[in-house]
């Protein structure tokens, strides 16, 4: 299929899920997801990773850390089992859960993990994708998390990456954490690696 349609089910996804906030009673949900369903800049990752969803029949996927719209999507097809993770995000229970339960998806999990020590199995996973992540961990902790995401990929699973886009590679380092609170910590700070190739898809 067409990235472009991809991302387009995507938004649309997102608008009939605010619908169904609204007819649940959770009003401000719906309303947040009918004014700001999909930012234009997570189409085209959105679009990559469902088209590598829909390469499986029924793929187990972890999410790693990316923004959640997408895994809901991912879990209201076919039951799909769907992990969605955060490094320390509540949200991913308050709003995430709280949304897969409102539309009757038991096949989605929220969970705490950190990419550089995931605490799954080896092989765990037929699909893994994580969005607008790596480049934020500082130190070489990108390559941690990637030598964690091929420990628990399946043989022959697919790993999806998106990292930002720029010629020249560049690393900028701000002081803010992933959620942009000011931090003090410099080992915490948000490092942007910029990469020359923003989309990744890699097979086992």
């Amino acid at each position: 299929m067409n990235p472009r349609a991809n991302a387009f089910r995507t938004y649309f996804f997102a608008l009939g899920l605010a619908f169904r906030m609204i007819a649940a009673g959770h009003l401000l949900e719906g309303i947040k997801l009918l004014v700001a369903p999909v930012g234009y800049w997570r189409f085209l990752p959105a679009a990559y990773t469902f088209q590598e969803f829909l390469r499986q029949a029924s793929p187990r996927v972890l999410d790693v850390g990316s923004p959640k719209l997408l895994s809901l999507l991912l879990a209201s097809k076919n039951g799909t089992e769907v992990h969605a993770t955060d490094l320390n995000d509540e949200k991913i229970f308050s709003r995430w859960k709280r949304n897969a339960d409102a539309i009757g998806l038991q096949n989605y999990h929220v969970e705490y993990q950190d990419g550089r020590r995931l605490s799954y199995p080896d092989s765990s996973f037929d699909l893994i994708y994580s969005i607008s992540v790596i480049e934020h961990i500082p130190e070489n902790g990108d390559v941690a998390a990637l030598t964690e995401f091929r420990r628990v990929l399946k043989p022959n699973g697919t790993l999806v990456i998106e990292v930002p886009y720029r010629r020249k590679y560049e690393e900028i380092f701000l002081p803010y954490d992933s959620k942009v609170h000011l931090s003090t910590n410099h080992n915490f700070m948000n490092a942007t690696t910029m990469l020359t190739n923003s989309h990744n898809v890699w097979q086992a």
